[in-house]
């Protein structure tokens, strides 16, 4: 329950920085992507 308010907090205290933190979710999300694709081609 800490735990989920805590993370209510940071997302009131991040809501002017919501484009920045898309624009860092959509980086990573495409790292994950890379990341798997060059996990599959080692395999």
């Amino acid at each position: 329950m800490q735990k989920l308010r805590d993370q209510i907090y940071l997302t009131n205290t991040n809501i002017d920085r919501l484009p920045d933190i898309m624009t860092q979710l959509r980086q990573l999300d495409s790292v994950t992507i890379t990341w798997n694709e060059a996990k599959q081609m080692v395999n």
